[in-house]
């Protein structure tokens, strides 16, 4: 969840390439935990993907 707000926060700043970052390592996490617990980690990947997609919308 921190690499999410990280990813916001730098979003926010204008630093698209770090926020971009940090929400991808937050996917890449949260894709492995959701395989071995889909019912626990599904919704928090889910966020992630969300934000992803936020961020990819922003203007670079």
């Amino acid at each position: 969840m921190s690499l999410n707000n990280l990813a916001i926060d730098l979003g926010v700043v204008g630093r698209r390439a770090e926020s971009l970052a940090a929400v991808e390592e937050a996917v890449g996490h949260y894709r492995t935990l959701a395989e071995a617990n889909p019912g626990l980690f599904g919704p928090a990947l889910q966020q992630s993907l969300e934000v992803a997609s936020g961020l990819k919308g922003l203007d670079p």
